[in-house]
Parts: structure tokens; C-alpha cells; sequence
């Protein structure tokens, strides 16, 4: 099985996953409310419970939210409709990046393949970003990671740009326009993030802010490395592997950007850093932060 197969049997795994339903009319009586709600791993569930007091609430780790209500029924809007479930926390980690690298993968995919179902699962894991982000995810309980969202929004568009349609197309500007950063993390990855769609969304919209962006955030990526090749993830105090690598990988794609050959200069210093750490076996996120984890791995191939 090639590497381009495997990517897509995760991906279609993972639409089990995705929600698909988007409107309820549920029945009221009194002070409660019956309605069905089709769940990704319950299946179809006759849900039967209390009328909330707000607005937003949860049933089976899905969000939903009261849009009218009178003494017969009650509409609720799907608000996690297009997001990913996740199987093991029981609900949508909508402040986190599941469902915008979701959309990543599938738009990905779409180039490949130039299938219409997966631009169809790409369209509803954008707009469910677009239409959560606005509050941020209203049942968060991490803070918001913009610059994750940020970068994997930009590169769907770029992937998927020409095959929308002009209403979406405008919605989907507007949204990478006006998106909001994570800019007071000072991490090193996260700043290499920043840059990364700072100078893609300059050469996309040709917004002249953007390229200042970029050129102040290259150099603060640029101090954070050691003359060993070695990134500091925290400046002075933290240098995990992981994170080393996860910023040589933005560095590639930088490089991809500019063909800046003092991007490649650093990058291939961390390159010649990280390969040392590589033990028989492929093992090599076993130091700080991360260890282990399938995200350094991934990004480790790449690199």
C-alpha cells in the first residue's frame, strides 16, 4: 500500500467521526425537550432531557444551540455540525485543530484525487471553523490555538482555491483576513507558525502588513537557534525535539516559500542536529516535552 492510500483509509476513518447533522426540531413538553440526534458513535439516540436554561448546550458530547423555541417544539442548531469527534475525550475539541488539519488532509487528498466527496468534507470542517472561531469554540476549555487553525485554513485555501464557489470563496477570505493569533506565545514553534502564515497570507492577499510580520518573526525564530543547530522551544530554558523538529518543518516550507538561502542555511543546521538523535530503530523523541508522540514523528518524515 502506498503512502498516498494509507493517508486516505485514515482519512475516510476519520469521517465516521465527522457530524453530519445540522438542524433538530425537537418536541417540547413543558419543561422538557425529546428529539433524535444522530451521534457518530451512539448511532441514532432518542434523547430525552431537561429544556436548558441558555442557549448552548451538550448532549452526548455534541454541542447544540437553541435558535427558536415555542411551546411545542424547539429548533436547535447542530453548532458542532462539521466538526471531529473525538472518541476518547466524548466530545469535539473544537479549541484545538483536529477539524481544520482535517481539512487539510482531505484538501490534500482532493489535488490527488480530484474526488467530489472529499471537497464535500472539506467544505463542512472549514465551515465549522468559520462559524465556531467567532466565539471561540463556545465549549472550550483550552485556549484557542489560532495559529494551529491559522496555518492549516491557509494551506486548505491554497489547495482548494478554484474549486469553491464565489459566495464561499468570499466567506473563506473574509475569515483568513480577519483571523486572530496567538501572539503573546512566545514558543518557538509557535512564532515559526506565525511567520509561516504571515508570508503565505502576504502572498495570497498581497497584504503589506503581512510581509512586516514575517520578516520580524523570521528573526526571532533565527535567535532561537544555538550554534550547535539545536532551537530552543522556551529562549534559555526548554530545547525539546519534538519542537526542534516541528520548526524545522515550518522552516522547509518557508524555504519553499522564499527560496531564502539563509533559511536554508538554519534549516539544514537543525537537520544536521536532529539526525543525530536518531537511534537504530527510527526512535528519537525521547527528550523534553512531546516524548513520543505521533505529531513529532509525523513532522520527522517530512523533515
Amino acid at each position: 500500500m502506498d503512502y498516498l492510500t494509507t493517508a486516505e483509509s485514515i482519512f475516510y476513518w476519520l469521517t465516521q467521526y465527522q457530524i453530519s447533522q445540522r438542524q433538530i426540531v425537537a418536541r417540547r413538553e413543558k419543561e422538557e425537550i425529546n428529539f433524535t440526534l444522530e451521534h457518530p458513535i451512539e448511532g441514532n439516540i432518542e434523547v430525552k432531557e431537561p429544556l436548558p436554561e441558555g442557549k448552548n448546550f451538550r448532549s452526548h458530547g455534541v454541542g447544540l444551540r437553541i435558535i427558536q423555541k415555542d411551546k411545542q417544539k424547539v429548533v436547535l442548531e447542530v453548532y458542532d455540525h462539521g466538526g471531529i469527534f473525538d472518541p476518547i475525550d466524548y466530545s469535539i475539541p473544537g479549541d484545538h485543530y483536529a477539524t481544520t488539519h482535517f481539512a487539510l488532509l482531505g484538501a490534500i487528498l482532493f489535488r490527488e484525487r480530484q474526488q467530489e466527496d472529499l471537497l464535500e468534507r472539506v467544505r463542512k470542517a472549514i465551515d465549522f471553523h468559520l462559524r465556531t472561531s467567532k466565539d471561540e469554540y463556545y465549549f472550550g476549555t483550552w485556549g484557542y490555538h489560532w495559529d494551529f487553525q491559522n496555518y492549516a485554513f491557509l494551506e486548505t485555501y491554497r489547495l482548494v482555491n478554484g474549486f469553491l464557489s464565489n459566495e464561499e470563496t468570499k466567506r473563506w477570505i473574509k475569515g483568513l483576513k480577519s483571523y486572530r493569533e496567538n501572539s503573546k506565545n512566545s514558543l518557538t514553534n509557535w512564532i515559526a507558525m506565525r511567520a509561516y502564515s504571515s508570508l503565505l497570507r502576504h502572498k495570497l492577499f498581497g497584504t503589506p502588513v503581512d510581509k512586516l510580520k514575517f520578516m520580524w518573526r523570521i528573526r526571532r525564530v533565527d535567535k532561537a537557534q544555538h550554534s550547535d543547530g539545536c532551537y530552543d522551544d522556551q529562549r534559555n530554558f526548554s530545547r525539546p525535539i519534538q519542537y526542534h523538529v516541528f520548526t524545522l518543518g515550518l522552516l522547509h516550507r518557508l524555504y519553499d516559500l522564499t527560496r531564502s538561502e539563509k533559511i536554508k542555511k538554519h534549516f539544514l543546521a537543525g537537520v544536521n542536529y536532529f539526525t543525530k538523535f536518531i537511534d537504530p530503530d527510527g526512535c528519537f523523541n525521547y527528550l523534553g516535552r512531546g516524548q513520543e508522540q505521533i505529531f513529532g514523528y509525523g513532522v520527522a518524515i517530512y523533515v
